[in-house]
């Protein structure tokens, strides 16, 4: 008897209760919260990587270097280079729009009709939970 209560108990307040992002939802469009853009920051790091090959080349030893990368032509034998290229660790930063609302502290006061309402509103779950009781009752 008492686990069927609160098994109906707990079935009527998960069948009438409703989402957080409806509850979001309708304090926006109550209140009417104002937005505010902020920027942040979202990085991405390319580490950096080293590549050796092998080329047959004649003459002096070359060094190439820019902002992403150095390739170096390193002699090994008479006509045999090395070519040894280092890709430099970079890092990308980009700024994001994040919309937040504003959210003010309001104070408002519960007014005798929405009391009714709440009262009138738990008289009709243990009303109607004590119905649901009472018939699952008379079929066992």
């Amino acid at each position: 008897m008492k686990r069927l209560f609160v098994i109906s108990f707990i079935l009527l307040c998960v069948l009438t209760a409703c989402s957080p992002q409806q509850r979001v939802a309708r304090i926006v469009k109550k209140y009417n919260l104002p937005t505010v853009t902020e920027y942040v920051s979202d990085t991405v790091v390319i580490p950096s990587r080293v590549r050796t090959d092998t080329v047959v080349l004649r003459g002096e030893p070359v060094l190439i270097e820019d902002t992403a990368f150095i390739t170096e032509l390193v002699p090994v034998n008479d006509t045999t280079y090395i070519v040894k290229t280092t890709i430099k660790a970079d890092t990308i930063i980009k700024k994001v729009p994040v919309s937040k609302y504003v959210v003010q502290d309001i104070k408002k006061t519960v007014s005798i009709v929405e009391w009714i309402w709440i009262i009138s509103a738990l008289i009709a779950y243990i009303v109607l939970g004590f119905f649901v009781i009472r018939a699952l009752c008379k079929k066992m």
